[in-house]
């Protein structure tokens, strides 16, 4: 437990994982969204507890937080959230969310 994810298994351990669930996967398709949908609901409000502990009048750290906040439910992707952010990431999520306003409104 001391050494966490660093020996190496978690890695194999997870692929190995993700491969048995290549198997499983069409499953996941039978389950209706009425069923799925109560459950992220739930995830969801334990998640916002977690807004408390941003110190807000900290702005390095209270607008990437805001950012990963906006970017998850417009994206539909947890995964567009980030940690340590370089300024060419605020510019590319810009652009991601810009460009297609700029190419309709130039038809």
């Amino acid at each position: 437990m001391a050494d966490g994810a660093r020996t190496g298994l978690a890695p194999v351990v997870t692929g190995l994982l993700f491969l048995a669930a290549m198997f499983f996967s069409p499953l996941a398709g039978v389950i209706p969204a009425q069923a799925t949908a109560p459950a992220l609901i739930i995830v969801g409000f334990f998640m916002m507890g977690i807004v408390r502990d941003i110190p807000w009048d900290d702005y390095e750290q209270a607008i990437p937080a805001f950012m990963t906040m906006l970017a998850m439910p417009f994206t539909w992707s947890i995964t567009n959230g980030g940690r340590e952010l370089h300024w060419m990431i605020y510019l590319a999520f810009t652009v991601y969310f810009c460009l297609p306003l700029i190419e309709s409104a130039a038809k």
